[in-house]
């Protein structure tokens, strides 16, 4: 917290420490929330699917977030799942039970 700030006030008017936000070299700096993959799909070596549920999401409900990773030639690709609304997509809207069947981007 700011010196001089009530506790009342950081919600209304939240602080900012004058470097926050960038790395040091003052670029932007994202920061991503880490998340563990609920399921992973070894089909082959070169073809993998992974999966993010919340935990103990039924798999034959549209609560995943489905990416697929696959070897092509000396290259592995990563793609999201695609759902006719938005293109690829990182959101929680696929069944995992039908990730054989979706299409990726």
């Amino acid at each position: 917290m700011a010196k001089g700030k009530n506790i009342q006030d950081t919600n209304a008017q939240p602080s900012r420490w004058p470097t926050e936000g960038t790395d040091a070299y003052g670029r932007e700096a994202q920061v991503v929330k880490d998340e563990v993959t609920t399921r992973v799909d070894e089909v082959s070596k070169t073809l993998f699917y992974l999966g993010w549920a919340e935990y103990g999401m039924p798999e034959d409900e549209p609560f995943w977030k489905i990416r697929r990773i696959q070897q092509v030639g000396s290259v592995w690709e990563q793609k999201y799942a695609v759902d006719g609304y938005d293109g690829p997509n990182q959101f929680y809207r696929f069944k995992w039970s039908r990730r054989y069947f979706l299409t990726y981007l």
